[in-house]
């Protein structure tokens, strides 16, 4: 099979095995409908991008270090191996693929009841995270992001040229397509609305966050942070709150759902702290225990992310909350000042910090020292330059 400038190509099901039965015995659970459908007609393969010249009927490389491999699907005997060496850290999980350097799988423990399908989760170092609600659910928005990848061009695009306002738009509509192949996965909501709020689409943000909430299966701590946040920008404090409170007590699913728990603990502080609530500030320093540092560089961030992409009370709402979590934190009052030397000097760290997350690191340290020219007074811009040599 091809799909937009990639090859497909899936093994059948050897006919002697019934991979769905030794599953079934391996996870001491029935098989839900979607996943016995899929072992039953495959077993491994490969989608790799299709070489130049290459006619479609030839089969494509299944060598994992060849760089066009994308996505490789992992056999039975495979699955039945990596099982047996993972121990208690895959308790309960079934390898499907590796894509990216890490392992895909089933998550058999994840559904609340047997007859719900297993979700998908991607196996980290320290979490395991969430990627689909069900496997047939995960395959389709999985083509639809080897579609995208295959689209991207080869270097990084000049900052505000066509090719850059068309991958951002690119990008928007690939989030939108994930959460219409799979509504009821929370992360797919919330990413689309992180993007649309960067794209200046505040009161789609919104929407899209709240029909997140009707729609997934298991809403996140990120999605109802998101919400509270939203809350807190309006001063509707008994909608933050609850909102707030709520994604505190959820089960995260994801690693971003972690830190999101710690985020709304944050603004949950602020609340008791400016309404005098006590109980709640109490509270809420326990959930945040050691992490009050951690917590604050992710707002003094999103501040500087904010004042850059002028948004005022955005701006504003991350410094209450970095004052709160690090009172002596120097480069607070620095961009509180708002000055055109301070804009320049964010405007400089935010490419800064996008060409290192791309592993440019040559334009990273030229960003992290026009930001240092233009406001030589804030701390982030030379620990930029510093973490890009």
């Amino acid at each position: 099979m091809a799909e937009g400038g990639a090859d497909i190509s899936l093994h059948p099901a050897p006919p002697q095995t019934d991979i769905v039965a030794q599953l079934a015995t391996r996870l001491e659970r029935p098989v839900p409908s979607g996943v016995a459908a899929f072992f039953t007609a495959y077993d491994g393969g490969v989608i790799a991008r299709r070489k130049p010249g290459v006619a479609e009927s030839s089969a494509p490389s299944e060598d994992p270090e060849d760089g066009d491999v994308l996505v490789r699907f992992i056999n039975h005997e495979e699955a039945l191996a990596l099982a047996e060496q993972g121990g208690s850290s895959l308790k309960g999980l079934w390898p499907i693929m590796q894509r990216g350097g890490q392992i895909v799988a089933l998550d058999a423990e994840g559904p609340v009841t047997e007859e719900a399908e297993w979700p998908v989760v991607q196996v980290a170092d320290r979490s395991v995270d969430r990627l689909g609600s069900s496997l047939l659910r995960f395959l389709r928005v999985l083509l639809a992001e080897v579609s995208y990848e295959l689209s991207l061009p080869d270097e990084r695009p000049v900052p505000g040229s066509v090719v850059e306002v068309n991958l951002k738009k690119s990008r928007l509509a690939l989030a939108e397509k994930r959460c219409q192949l799979d509504p009821q996965l929370s992360d797919h909501w919330v990413d689309w609305a992180d993007l649309l709020e960067e794209d200046g689409q505040k009161a789609a943000a919104q929407t899209t966050l709240e029909r997140g909430l009707t729609a997934a299966s298991q809403p996140g701590p990120a999605l109802l942070a998101g919400l509270g946040f939203r809350g807190l920008l309006v001063n509707d404090l008994a909608t933050a709150r609850a909102a707030l409170e709520d994604a505190v007590s959820l089960e995260a699913l994801t690693a971003r759902d972690d830190d999101a728990r710690l985020d709304a603990s944050a603004m949950l502080l602020l609340i008791g702290l400016e309404t005098g609530d006590s109980q709640l500030a109490k509270r809420s320093r326990g959930t945040l225990k050691n992490a009050m540092a951690a917590t604050g560089a992710f707002w003094r961030a999103e501040a500087v992310r904010a004042l850059a992409m002028g948004d005022n009370a955005r701006t504003d709402l991350a410094l209450r909350l970095l004052r709160i979590l690090i009172p002596d934190d120097t480069d607070a009052a620095v961009i509180a000042e708002n000055s055109p030397a301070v804009r320049a000097s964010v405007a400089a760290i935010i490419r800064s910090r996008t060409a290192l997350d791309e592993g440019d690191f040559d334009a990273a340290a030229r960003a992290a020292r026009e930001a240092m020219a233009a406001c030589g007074s804030l701390a982030m811009a030379h620990a930029l330059l510093a973490e890009s040599l």
